[in-house]
């Protein structure tokens, strides 16, 4: 008898998982070709990149988070990167390889609960400075 992983993947736990670990807020019902259309391509080829967002308005229904190991350039070491894709309600998704917007959706998830989030929650993106860089997050809108 083979014991099943039940293990629950949250937000807040993802990126204490191993690389290639995803969550996503859509789950295609069987059959339904438009929801797995959406789906497929959010994870395989996003619309946009959120960094082209500066400044603009976009609204998000779905998440797609998958954890990544990325090369830090500055210190040569091998990371934990969340990429993150936000899909809006017609299937328009925007992706991101950003701690920020990762942390924006984590505190949505903590105070809308989880994605999906019917009808959207429209988001500001914003490009913040930190440190010796900058971050991109989202705000409000």
């Amino acid at each position: 008898m083979t014991e099943e992983n039940t293990a629950i993947i949250t937000v807040s736990s993802l990126m204490n998982e191993q690389a290639g670990t995803t969550l996503c807020s859509i789950k295609p019902e069987p059959g339904n070709k438009d929801q797995a259309k959406t789906l497929y391509n959010a994870m395989n080829n996003p619309t946009y990149r959120v960094k082209d967002y500066i400044n603009k308005v976009i609204t998000v229904e779905n998440v797609l988070i998958e954890v990544n190991d990325i090369l830090d350039e500055e210190t040569g070491e091998i990371v934990k990167t969340p990429r993150t894709v936000l899909i809006s309600p017609d299937g328009t998704s925007y992706s991101a390889t950003s701690k920020g917007i990762f942390t924006s959706i984590k505190n949505a998830y903590l105070a809308f609960g989880d994605a999906p989030w019917p009808g959207g929650i429209d988001f500001e993106v914003k490009q913040v400075s930190v440190g010796k860089g900058q971050m991109l997050t989202l705000e409000m809108a």
